[in-house]
């Protein structure tokens, strides 16, 4: 109407349904990724106690600060890879050189981590809190490390067209986790929750 030469068009049948199927997917992975990133806060502080949780928590917010770059470079990768599929670019180099670039910016943070666990917590906080969490530190930054690469995977798979692929792993990902944190939060209380984090990150970066 503003324009005055744009007819009405019609919706056309497949692409709202491609449409529906991409956006679809993509929100069945978004819904699923608080569950795998907090679930066993909730579990803590359920069959353990609220003090074992800050026990938790504590190093975990230290270990996912370490994901900011690799989050980032998700976000311009998404894109690329788009492109590059349409493009006829190279889809291998576009994955490979972000990996390289990210296990060079994250290597050092984690050997940091996994080295002084006990320091930096005892810095931050104090001695009560680094006995208890200093093994979960290193668990998580090993996590959040392999995690980085997940992103880059992640945005391939969704850039190229194929979020479906994500949210069919998250349908297995998810009741897998909650059973297998329950089940090491249980018996091991913080140090079970980071292992159990460990695992599902190798299995969703795999």
């Amino acid at each position: 109407r503003v324009t005055g030469g744009l007819a009405p068009v019609r919706p056309h049948g497949p692409t709202v349904r491609q449409l529906v199927g991409f956006g679809g997917w993509l929100t069945l992975s978004l819904l699923a990724g608080p569950v795998l990133v907090y679930a066993e806060r909730l579990l803590i502080g359920g069959l353990r106690s609220l003090t074992e949780l800050a026990y938790y928590a504590i190093p975990f917010e230290i270990a996912v600060r370490t994901g900011v770059v690799p989050a980032a470079a998700a976000l311009t990768l998404f894109p690329a890879f788009s492109f590059a599929q349409r493009s006829g670019g190279r889809i291998d180099e576009l994955f490979r050189r972000p990996v390289r670039l990210l296990f060079l910016l994250q290597w050092p943070l984690l050997v940091v981590l996994w080295l002084f666990p006990v320091e930096i917590l005892t810095a931050w906080m104090n001695a009560t809190v680094a006995a208890a969490a200093a093994p979960a530190l290193r668990l998580l930054a090993l996590s959040s490390f392999l995690n980085g690469f997940a992103h880059v995977a992640l945005a391939g798979v969704q850039g190229l067209g194929r979020p479906d692929l994500k949210a069919k792993l998250d349908l297995v990902e998810v009741p897998l986790y909650l059973a297998t944190a329950a089940l090491v939060i249980v018996r091991f209380g913080v140090t079970g929750a980071a292992t159990a984090k460990l695992l599902i990150t190798i299995l969703d970066a795999a």
